[in-house]
């Protein structure tokens, strides 16, 4: 007997032996439904439904909503003339609406099923990000937040806005504006156009209920005198009910109506030129029929991905506008590409842009760190070398190397030799150039680097525990990253140090929800151990820094459960929707109050370590790691002592202190002193946490010394460290 096992597999292989007949089968079920409708009517219901979100809560599940499913419908479409004439009545519209929906969505589910299942490669570091840039191109259509996306492309592009304005016609500040008002003017048209339903159900209702009393009929009235004594039959609610559901499937039959826009409406709403309205509109629309019949429908490229916009007799569509709003920057370097001058000055715009972002995003979460100015040149037997940028943080250095490289189409439709190059572009280039850096330090021991000005900065290897190598990317990379495990499968970190590879897009991010900057280097320590292991799996850099925030990333439980149960990979759920409901409330996308999510540890821990950053002690970073290895019950008993010990001392003003200890790791004791002066503070702190160690024998253990009389602030001006075996890692 075959076992049940043997007999799964079975059934799975004959469903994959039977995708490619399901798959047409849907496809010319497809062909053949969409000509029953008004091109537009169509595409207007089907981006639509396809955009509705929930307004109140932001998730990326949206059920059967897919942009990528209207981008599909839409390009199946532009096989074939513009249907001019739906020839479905009104009742059967809607029911065809959403059966071509469903249809579009098992298309597209089976093709990917088959795709994946006949093209599965091996699994190496580079198929592994080979498949997941395929997936993302075909499926997801927010690679980062869309007004940060804006925002960085007005600020990146505004050296050169007169010559892009002489070249296309428009500047990327006016594309950004064009781009927010089309979402804006389809909004106002939508709800505009529901209002009105709203009003002429009333004023309709009023007109039935009129009739059933005193039996009048006008003679403008919308009404045959049928119609009306068959509503008067009807209670009160059902009419109301039954006339409104009349006037919205009026209004979704006739829908592109109210979903379609010409050049001179949009440049009304803009208050964009109409020269520059039309300028924009025709480099990012096309027209029907603009496909071969053998063009795929869905793919990781499209003609959608560089032109959007769907034209036809003076009106203009989106079927997705998440699309619009990332295709704008690709063509615009594209043609960029075709102006020699232009193209020469670009490259040095784009990385001057990402660098100078990044710094400045860096100095924001670590803001007690040395800057040093950007673009720094050493020399290394003879030969001149750049360093992007080096950030000094206590005992931790940054070196900091920026790659504005793009992921060409090529590489995104799966081909792996130009991927390949992306990746060592983007990548191994960036970590050979902080490496080289990184020796040039450890070799010079007091390492000079000179500015553009000619002044000198010096690099001591030994004022150093930690040299973190950031890789800096201005491609949306986030999901890719997760794949470069610090195993080194990728096999180019020979050297033993792993780099932090993180795209402006996340960076920005992380900048504004890390509210400590001891926050980002337990961030660092804890990726690393994620990414240390191959069984570890999540999707997108972002949703490791959600669940850091949520619980402290704390994987050691994970870990134990892999090795004992000797699991082959371990899949971390997305994190990423309650950052993501934030800034959609932040950008004003949705109106109910949403507050910005806050790290896993208390308010008042949080608080207790910026004003120790604030202190610039040497050795906080070490210090403050060995408090937030702690568990939570933990610092917040210690908090709660403290907050005891600052109130007895605002009182009496005599020492106090208190203590936590635990045995992991050989043992480990932290204890908070406050006294009035700083001589005395270093004294009894010094004697206390050295008697302490010996009296328990202990590992580790530090001290911090308060001086604040403020029983609601610190001032830290002591502290004392004593490490007798460097704790495991």
């Amino acid at each position: 007997m075959k076992s049940s096992e043997e007999e799964g597999q079975k059934k799975i292989d004959e469903w994959y032996k039977k995708l490619p007949e399901e798959i047409d089968r849907f496809y010319l079920k497809l062909s053949k439904k969409i000509k029953a409708f008004q091109t537009f009517d169509l595409l207007s219901n089907i981006s639509f439904y396809n955009h509705l979100h929930e307004s109140q809560t932001y998730t990326d599940n949206r059920g059967d909503k897919h942009f990528f499913i209207s981008e599909v419908i839409a390009l199946l479409c532009l096989k074939f003339p513009f249907v001019k004439k739906s020839i479905l009545n009104q009742k059967k519209f809607g029911e065809e609406i959403f059966k071509i929906q469903d249809i579009a969505s098992n298309y597209c589910g089976r093709k990917s099923a088959y795709e994946g299942h006949s093209n599965h490669h091996d699994n190496n570091t580079l198929s592994i990000i080979s498949d997941s840039l395929k997936r993302e191109s075909l499926n997801i259509r927010n690679l980062g937040l869309p007004d940060h996306h804006l925002i960085f492309s007005k600020e990146l592009f505004n050296p050169i806005e007169n010559e892009l304005n002489t070249l296309l016609g428009f500047t990327i500040s006016d594309s950004i504006k064009i781009r927010e008002s089309i979402s804006k003017l389809l909004n106002k048209k939508i709800n505009d156009a529901i209002s009105d339903v709203k009003k002429k159900t009333k004023e309709y209702y009023s007109e039935v209920i009129k009739y059933r009393i005193n039996k009048e009929y006008k003679e403008d009235s919308v009404f045959t005198l049928n119609q009306l004594n068959e509503y008067i039959l009807l209670p009160d609610k059902e009419i109301e009910n039954g006339l409104e559901n009349n006037l919205l499937n009026k209004l979704f039959y006739n829908l592109s109506d109210i979903y379609t826009f010409s050049d001179l409406e949009l440049s009304k709403f803009s208050k964009i030129s109409l020269d520059k309205v039309k300028s924009f509109l025709k480099l990012f629309s096309c027209s029907f029929p603009s496909l071969q019949e053998h063009d795929e429908i869905y793919s990781s490229t499209s003609i959608l991905k560089t032109n959007p916009i769907l034209f036809n007799d003076g009106k203009y569509l989106i079927p997705s506008l998440p699309l619009l709003i990332w295709a704008v920057e690709d063509v615009v370097e594209a043609n960029i590409k075709k102006q020699p001058k232009l193209n020469k000055r670009y490259p040095n715009i784009r990385h001057d842009f990402l660098l100078e972002k990044g710094i400045s995003y860096f100095s924001k979460i670590l803001p007690t760190a040395t800057i040093h100015p950007p673009n720094l040149f050493y020399t290394e037997n003879e030969n001149r070398y750049e360093t992007d940028g080096l950030i000094v943080y206590d005992k931790v250095l940054f070196i900091i190397e920026a790659k504005g490289n793009r992921i060409t189409t090529k590489a995104k439709k799966g081909h792996q030799l130009k991927l390949k190059d992306h990746i060592e572009d983007i990548v191994k280039d960036s970590y050979k150039q902080g490496i080289r850096t990184l020796k040039h330090i450890e070799e010079k021991g007091n390492a000079q680097f000179k500015t553009k000005n000619g002044s000198i900065i010096e690099i001591n290897k030994n004022d150093f525990d930690d040299i973190i190598i950031v890789s800096l990317v201005l491609e949306p990379i986030g999901h890719l990253s997760m794949s470069i495990k610090a195993t080194n499968g990728i096999g180019y970190f020979n050297e033993g140090h792993f780099p932090w590879i993180i795209s402006l897009y996340d960076l920005i991010i992380i900048a504004d929800l890390f509210d400590n900057p001891f926050l980002l280097i337990l961030y660092l320590k804890r990726r690393k151990q994620f990414l240390n292991k191959k069984a570890l799996s999540i999707y997108e850099e972002l949703d490791l820094v959600g669940h850091f925030l949520k619980n402290g990333l704390f994987i050691e439980d994970s870990i134990n459960q892999i090795e004992k149960e000797q699991i082959d990979i371990m899949q971390f759920m997305p994190e990423t929707d309650y950052i993501n409901d934030y800034y959609m409330y932040h950008f004003g996308k949705k109106e109910q109050f949403t507050p910005k999510p806050k790290s896993y540890i208390s308010r008042e821990c949080n608080e207790f370590l910026i004003h120790f950053d604030k202190s610039k002690l040497e050795n906080r970073v070490k210090m403050a790691l060995i408090l937030l290895d702690f568990n939570n019950k933990s610092i917040q008993d210690f908090m709660i002592w403290i907050k005891k010990n600052k109130k007895m001392f605002s009182k009496d003003k005599s020492l106090h202190d208190c203590s936590i200890y635990t045995q992991d790791k050989s043992g480990i004791g932290i204890t908070y002193m406050v006294a009035n002066e700083k001589k005395l503070l270093d004294y009894k702190l010094y004697n206390y946490c050295q008697y302490k160690q010996s009296q328990l024998k202990t590992n580790i253990w530090i001290g911090f010394g308060d001086i604040s009389k403020d029983k609601r602030k610190y001032n830290f001006k002591s502290m004392f460290i004593a490490i007798r075996n460097k704790p495991t890692e």
